[in-house]
């Protein structure tokens, strides 16, 4: 089990703010089912024994990296945090960040006097392992573990990757706090300096990743079925972990604002609905309806749903409806956008994940 670390005064107040911004606790319908789900708190372990963020020591807690600014390069502890955070661009408003990181790399606190690094991976909640990838040439992600946990009636997945060794297999069930593995530096690009865990919290895309990759990309291999990573959208996960610092999980995704809202022609629900069927704020006691003339889809920045909401207007092909102003002036921290400002329209990237939101398996959408 980690240690437990009493979080310093500034978390303490940080999380007493984030606990203003969202509230009290909210229920919302489970697809399926007549019961109401109650939003609980919900406070992980961490997943190493690195645990400085609690400190206030976020260049020892996050594995940085090399970033360049044009000409110029510079180690930045930034660069393994969650977000824009990689490939810098320079731009008339300044340096932008253009790669998008959906989790976060946490630096080993151990290593042995060959500088391997030595430190355990546990499961930062109950759980079921889903996937083990042993084989570290198969993904960028090396090899990688993949838990579901149930939050609040919806499922959840944890991934940790970039393992030197994994100790589970698939099925079985694990405790909070249960060794998964071994920190290790498996996958693409690293070294044993760079050696870190990955970490992210994720939504599960679509059941049917399979149909849809064969369909869009079949020239990709379907070796991590669909627990593939692009369909996984995480969200910020630094909140989540820690005794100390509990978090409403599912309240804080509901209190987050669309950057960009797209209507989708008409179909039936995605996928997705019947796992997280908060995301339909309008939806009743009997969730989506079967069918809907459009769908009205919000989508943070790096493409993760928001909200996705029944419509009565008609479209043929996927429609640009809204854009935050930062976005419209600033459309390279974003996947979703072609250009800045007014004539903007949506990109190859997001097209991409619409489809796979939309994806059945009889039809995969071809927008």
């Amino acid at each position: 089990m980690a240690r437990v670390v009493r979080p310093s005064a500034s978390l303490i107040v940080a999380l007493c703010v984030l606990g203003g911004v969202l509230g009290s606790a909210v229920s919302a319908q489970r697809a399926g089912g007549d019961m109401m789900r109650q939003a609980t708190t919900l406070s992980l372990v961490f997943p190493t024994d690195n645990e400085a963020i609690l400190e206030g020591e976020p260049a020892q807690f996050y594995m940085g990296l090399e970033r360049r600014f044009g000409r110029e390069r510079a180690w930045a502890w930034e660069g393994g945090s969650y977000g824009y955070v990689r490939n810098a661009r320079s731009t008339p408003a300044g340096w932008r960040f253009t790669r998008f990181h959906e989790g976060i790399d946490i630096a080993p606190v151990h290593r042995n006097e060959d500088g391997e690094p030595l430190d355990e991976v546990r499961s930062v909640d109950a759980g079921r392992v889903m996937y083990v990838n042993r084989n570290p040439r198969a993904s960028d992600y090396g090899r990688y573990v993949v838990v579901e946990h149930l939050w609040e009636g919806s499922p959840f997945y944890t991934l940790y990757a970039h393992l030197g060794e994994t100790s589970v297999r698939e099925g079985e069930r694990v405790q909070r706090g249960q060794p998964l593995g071994l920190l290790g530096y498996s996958g693409q690009g690293l070294d044993r300096d760079r050696a870190h865990l990955h970490f992210e919290v994720n939504l599960l895309v679509n059941e049917h990743f399979g149909a849809w990759r064969d369909a869009r990309h079949p020239r990709w291999r379907d070796t991590h079925g669909r627990f593939h990573g692009y369909n996984l959208v995480g969200v910020s996960p630094v909140e989540l972990l820690g005794s100390g610092s509990p978090a409403f999980l599912i309240e804080q995704l509901l209190s987050e604002r669309a950057d960009v809202t797209v209507r989708v022609p008409a179909g039936p629900p995605p996928d997705l609905l019947g796992r997280y069927p908060w995301l339909c704020h309008s939806c009743g006691e009997d969730g989506p309806p079967r069918w809907a003339w459009s769908w009205e889809v919000g989508l943070t920045r790096d493409g993760r749903p928001v909200s996705i909401e029944p419509s009565e207007r008609r479209v043929e092909t996927p429609t640009l409806e809204q854009v935050d102003p930062y976005i419209t002036a600033d459309y390279l921290h974003a996947r979703l956008l072609t250009r800045r400002g007014p004539g903007a329209e949506l990109s190859t990237s997001a097209r991409e994940r619409l489809s796979l939101l939309f994806a059945r398996p009889d039809l995969v959408p071809q927008w």
